[in-house]
């Protein structure tokens, strides 16, 4: 059987330490490329994180962001899958961060939003290449589906 498509994750497999794609790497998707294989990304980063890397290979794919919850072109910007997070079931989840007081990343329409800057958020727009938007106690009140919630804290009680 012909492969017809790879479809990379991109942090810790991709990309090297200096968040790039290293020379062998870029050079076996060339190599892909040109025996007619189509390369994408699948990714849990946001849309606007990957599309930077599929323009460098001058790709015109679907690039899948967010675990899946969102698939558009690189180039077209077409949308292809668009599954957002039930509104109520990310409010849950928000308001079970506010009460633990753990620190949440909330993504609606490609925008990152968090309460406030700190080393969690500087951390990943290191990493994403995408800037937060702090909004206070708004992130625990939004009014649109996210595709995303990510959250971290150093100790987790589930009791």
């Amino acid at each position: 059987m012909k492969i017809k498509m790879i479809a990379s994750d991109m942090d810790d497999t991709l990309l090297n330490n200096e968040r790039k794609i290293s020379p062998r790497n870029l050079a076996a998707i060339k190599k892909a490329l040109a025996a007619g294989i189509v390369f994408t990304f699948a990714t849990g980063r946001m849309y606007r994180s990957i599309k930077p890397f599929a323009e460098q290979l001058q790709l015109d794919v679907p690039l899948i962001a967010y675990n899946g919850a969102l698939v558009k072109g690189a180039l077209s910007e077409k949308v292809y899958v668009r599954k957002p997070m039930q509104l109520q079931t990310a409010l849950d989840a928000l308001s079970y961060c506010k009460e633990k007081n753990y620190y949440v990343q909330v993504y609606i329409d490609d925008e990152l939003l968090v309460k406030e800057e700190n080393e969690y958020s500087r951390m990943y727009s290191r990493i994403s290449g995408v800037p937060t938007t702090a909004v206070g106690e708004a992130v625990y009140h939004i009014t649109k589906a996210p595709y995303k919630l990510l959250l971290m804290t150093e100790s987790c009680d589930f009791a």
